[in-house]
């Protein structure tokens, strides 16, 4: 049986992520993948938005930027983490 993941083999992946544990995740899928160039971006967010909405919101931010380096047959992952108590964003872990 193959795994669900078999169709990934066929890009070129890029983990737009200093995280260690984001490497160590997907090492664990099995995928290839390299670290993307370092972009700068602006990780600010409207303070009028839901907490909850805050990490998504950066991290299509992040995609967006990192999508003008796209090429044919490149995937780019990007994502975002904030540590949330009572409603209150207290930053990055």
């Amino acid at each position: 049986m193959q795994s669900p993941l078999h169709n990934l083999s066929r890009y070129d992946i890029r983990l737009a992520s200093k995280s260690p544990r984001r490497r160590e995740l997907l090492g664990m899928l099995g995928l290839q993948f390299s670290i993307a160039e370092t972009i700068d971006v602006d990780e600010s967010y409207p303070h009028d938005l839901p907490t909850n909405e805050v990490a998504p919101y950066i991290a299509k931010k992040k995609g967006d930027t990192y999508r003008k380096t796209l090429r044919e047959g490149m995937l780019v992952i990007t994502a975002d983490t904030v540590v949330i108590t009572d409603g209150e964003i207290l930053g990055k872990p």
